[in-house]
């Protein structure tokens, strides 16, 4: 809300509208035009700014009239930035810088420079807006006040981040930031301090990354400034799909789709409605992911703009394009050479990635896919992209196994692993911990049979605290089914939990096949493992494996001296017998 003093300014400045272009009105249609932008109503403000700039335009501009001229220019760019199309700007702005020059407003033109290069880089002029930006840094480092430097290193930052180079942009901002962090409080500033906060994000220092970005957030609410406070929950949107943490990223969603869309924009607008398509799509609903990606490539035209830096946008290409949803202009084949091409190194290193299991899902020679995984290696290790390093360095050591060179692929998925266990062990593929190292298996078992003893307390039943064991034994031993038994009062067995293993689809041999396991298991009080059965069981291997059972570890689980049941495991994927490092594990697991 606008306070006393404000309301009177645009009165004022609304007769003076009526009246035409009196020239004593000028400063108060600049004064009303800029209390408007700071109060996020840029709809009316740009009303404001295009009628100073009109005369301008048509008669040409006077001495007298350069700072008004622009301001107004660097005013509507920062209030319609939003709603207008980067050509427009770029046109705008190039007529300010000359404007500048004539008339020898240099200090004008540090930031129309800056906000050139921005939309150069946009617009793909790379090279134009690099000079442009290099320009920007040495008018800064001329003057050489602390301040302003700070503010070239966070713009610098904005423009390191389009060009995939978030270490560099982080590097650049802790050289700069004091012990006492300041966040500023104009638009610019708050602004490319959230886009570092994404580059934090992105090379895995999550919490830092995320507390700049609320910090800026909490900061625009305070100091009224709407345009920010939707700009950083879109650089929160993004940072937590980089994680693909949907559920959370939902939330944020709902608050900008809350929002009228003039007062969002086309450029906030793509990237949202692409993050709702990919929600949509993961959840089943193709036909109105797609919907979502035709809106997100409308509002991208409008902007001028198809350029996107969020790898899980292949992944939404990627399962709407097997359903049969192909867009002509937005989709995987073309986005993919398009991103090899352009100049930003995180998107290269994302593409041969995703060119890379494409080229793997048509079974390319292994070679032409190992090619491309070590490109894409490359260039995330340039980017300082931890994240999507660690999701390539998952891929290769998967296609390290698929080769049979398991050493090379345990240093692989090890270094992936020792990544997202400082992030979120969550985001590491459950079906390969069973082919990892094996400290690396007792770390993640321990703290998971932790997660599982802390929910006790809130687990309803004996049953869903026994599946989260059972899921977490599937995780580690790559067995494919699992089940919990126990003896009832009468001394019958009963099936007490269980994971891909429904009797009711069982042949009734193979119920009994299984049930001998349990009871031999019984009788002899410790572990059986198939293949490798000791002359004292009293099973057949022969009968299990035409049962349609070719492994299996079945032991007890024991509190004390006391045996409260028996956790059966069986065949585990790829036909292959369980390593004997695995037994341990479920030991510990049983215990």
């Amino acid at each position: 809300t606008l306070g006393e003093g404000a309301t009177k300014t645009i009165i004022l400045a609304e007769l003076y509208l009526k009246l035409g272009n009196e020239p004593e009105g000028r400063r108060h249609l600049k004064n009303a035009a800029d209390t408007l932008r700071r109060s996020g109503q840029t709809d009316r403000a740009l009303v404001f700014y295009d009628r100073l700039l009109e005369p301008i335009q048509g008669r040409g501009l006077a001495e007298s009239e350069a700072e008004d001229y622009l301001d107004s220019v660097l005013g509507k760019v920062a209030s319609g930035k939003h709603l207008m199309t980067i050509p427009d700007q770029v046109a705008l702005l190039s007529q300010a810088e000359k404007a500048a020059k004539r008339f020898q407003r240099w200090d004008y033109l540090p930031r129309i420079k800056l906000a050139l290069a921005y939309e150069l880089q946009a617009a793909g002029q790379n090279q134009k807006a690099f000079r442009y930006m290099n320009d920007f840094w040495k008018l800064a480092e001329k003057v050489g006040e602390a301040r302003m430097l700070k503010v070239a290193t966070l713009m610098m930052g904005e423009f390191l981040h389009w060009k995939g180079k978030f270490a560099e942009a982080v590097r650049r901002y802790e050289e700069v930031v004091e012990d006492l962090e300041e966040f500023g409080d104009d638009e610019a500033t708050l602004k490319a301090t959230a886009r570092v906060g994404l580059c934090y994000v992105r090379c895995g220092r999550i919490p830092r990354g995320m507390g700049m970005i609320d910090t800026v957030r909490a900061k625009a609410d305070l100091l009224h400034l709407p345009q920010i406070a939707i700009f950083a929950d879109l650089m929160a949107l993004i940072a937590l799909f980089e994680l693909r943490k949907t559920a959370e990223a939902e939330g944020v969603l709902e608050r900008l789709s809350g929002l009228p869309p003039d007062q969002v924009g086309h450029y906030i607008l793509w990237p949202v409605e692409a993050c709702k398509g990919y929600i949509r799509c993961m959840r089943g609903d193709y036909d109105g992911a797609f919907e979502h990606l035709k809106r997100a490539v409308d509002h991208s035209r409008y902007v001028g703009w198809l350029h996107q830096n969020g790898a899980w946008n292949f992944e939404l290409l990627d399962v709407l394009e097997s359903r049969g949803f192909i867009h002509p202009e937005w989709n995987y084949r073309n986005e993919i050479q398009r991103m090899l091409n352009w100049d930003d190194i995180y998107m290269r290193g994302v593409s041969y990635r995703y060119r890379a299991l494409r080229l793997l899902e048509k079974q390319t020679p292994l070679s032409r896919v190992m090619a491309d995984l070590k490109k894409s290696e490359k260039y995330l290790q340039q980017s300082g992209a931890e994240i999507e390093l660690a999701r390539t360095r998952i891929a290769l050591g998967n296609l390290y196994v698929k080769q049979g060179e398991v050493k090379t692929a345990h240093a692989y998925l090890g270094k992936a692993w020792r990544f997202f266990s400082t992030v979120d062990q969550d985001l590491f593929p459950k079906d390969l911990l069973a082919i990892m190292p094996q400290e690396q298996k007792m770390e993640v078992m321990i703290d998971r049979i932790i997660a599982i003893n802390e929910s006790l307390g809130t687990l309803q039943d004996l049953s869903s605290f026994l599946e989260r064991a059972i899921n977490l034994a599937l995780d580690l031993t790559m067995a494919m089914r699992g089940a919990f038994f126990t003896y009832g009062p009468g001394g019958e067995l009963t099936l007490t939990a269980s994971r891909n293993l429904d009797p009711s689809i069982l042949r009734e041999e193979q119920v009994a096949r299984l049930l001998e396991v349990v009871r031999e298991t019984a009788r002899l009080g410790r572990e059986a493992v198939l293949p490798g059965f000791g002359p004292e069981f009293h099973l057949s291997e022969a009968a299990l494996l035409e049962a349609g059972i070719h492994s299996l570890i079945c032991l007890p689980v024991r509190l004390a001296e006391q045996t409260h049941g028996y956790l059966y495991l069986d065949n585990r994927l790829g036909r292959k017998p369980f390593p004997a490092d695995d037994l341990p594990l479920v030991r510990l697991i049983g215990n």
